[in-house]
C-alpha cells in the first residue's frame, strides 16, 4: 500500500498453500497490518491471482497512479490505476485486483485528504501566501521530487503532490 508502516511480514505465497516457500526470503514481503488483515491466506479468487508481487512485477514501472481532485461542491480525491504501455494486460489485471482487494483507492484518498489539510495549514502562512501561483507550483513540484527520492515508485503521496503542482 506504500503507507510507510510495514511492520509485519507476509508470505506472498501463503504458507498454508505453499509450505515449501515458508522460509524462502523472497516470499517474505513487508506489509502493513491493515493489508495483512485483508490479504490473509488468499492468493487466488475464482482461479485468478489476486495480488501482484510488487518487488519484481512493478520494477521499473512508474506512473501507475492517477489522482483526480475536485474542489466543488467540496474537496473530493480519487485514485485510479493507469495501464502503462509496457505492461501486459494480464499483469495489469492482477494489479487491478490487488488495488481493489486492499481497498487502496479509498485508503489513499483518506490519507490524501489529511495531507491536503496539512498543506493548506502550511501554505496559509503570510510568507507562503506571498509566493504567488507560479512559486507555489514550484514549491509543490520540489516537494513531490523530494518525496519521490524517499519513497518507492508509484507512491500515493508523490502522485498527489505532482497532481497538486500541475493544477
Amino acid at each position: 500500500c506504500n503507507f510507510g508502516e510495514q511492520w509485519e511480514h507476509d508470505h506472498y505465497l501463503p504458507k498454508s498453500v505453499f509450505p515449501e516457500f515458508t522460509l524462502y526470503p523472497n516470499n517474505l514481503v513487508p506489509i502493513c497490518k491493515a493489508c495483512n488483515g485483508k490479504k490473509k491466506a488468499r492468493y487466488h479468487l475464482a482461479g485468478a491471482r489476486l495480488y501482484a508481487y510488487v518487488f519484481s512485477e512493478l520494477e521499473g514501472v512508474d506512473g501507475l497512479l492517477n489522482v483526480e481532485i475536485t474542489y466543488a461542491p467540496k474537496l473530493s480525491i480519487s485514485y485510479s490505476l493507469v495501464k502503462p504501455t509496457t505492461m501486459t494486460p494480464a499483469t495489469f489485471a492482477v494489479l487491478e485486483r490487488h488495488f481493489q482487494a486492499l481497498d487502496l483507492s479509498r485508503r489513499y484518498a483518506k490519507q490524501a485528504s489529511t495531507t491536503i489539510a496539512l498543506l493548506l495549514r502550511r501554505f496559509r502562512t503570510p510568507m507562503s501566501l506571498g509566493l504567488g501561483p507560479r512559486r507555489l507550483r514550484c514549491r509543490l513540484q520540489q516537494m513531490a521530487a523530494d518525496r519521490a527520492a524517499q519513497c518507492p515508485p508509484n507512491h500515493w503521496e508523490v502522485a498527489l503532490l505532482q497532481r497538486l503542482a500541475a493544477s
